[in-house]
């Protein structure tokens, strides 16, 4: 059996980015959840008490971001990067998959309880505020992983020198 580092050695790029993904689809679960909790205290429409019936629709909003999010190459990180410039796109692909999500709600939850649009926009502001503290605590902690020489890739840098003289 393989074990866990020697995956991380053989091949860091891979591992880090599938760590990256799974941690976005669970926080933009978690958002979406979050979203359906504050949007029933504020009770100005009558939702179901049950999260059963917006299973679906969390799992299409979930895939829909995650596919933005690839095609935003936001799984293809730099080494140095700008913690703004990670917020800019994360905020912009998110914008998009919201949207696109919600058109795929209405294409395919036609006779489904009706989603709210207060809880869409709560869903969107979540997704952004926790995938974004998520990602943050991810790069933590892929660069603590390289200063204990884990998943680094060392190059050999050959110069040559010649000299006419």
């Amino acid at each position: 059996m393989v074990g866990f580092k020697q995956i991380i050695v053989k091949n860091p790029r891979f591992f880090f980015r599938v760590s990256l993904a799974v941690l976005d689809a669970g926080l933009i679960a978690l958002a979406f959840y979050l979203a359906y909790r504050l949007r029933l205290l504020t009770a100005h429409q009558n939702l179901p008490y049950s999260f059963t019936p917006y299973l679906g629709m969390a799992a299409v909003y979930v895939i829909t971001l995650l596919v933005t999010f690839f095609f935003a190459r936001l799984y293809h990180r730099r080494r140095a990067f700008s913690h703004i410039d990670e917020f800019s796109k994360l905020t912009a692909a998110s914008s998009i998959g919201t949207l696109i999500a919600i058109a795929f709600f209405s294409l395919l939850f036609k006779n489904e309880p009706d989603y709210s649009r207060l809880m869409m926009v709560y869903a969107w502001l979540l997704t952004i505020i926790l995938t974004f503290i998520g990602r943050t605590l991810h790069y933590r902690w892929q660069r603590s992983a390289y200063a204990r020489g884990i998943g680094v890739s060392r190059v050999l840098i050959c110069l040559l020198y010649t000299s006419d003289a």
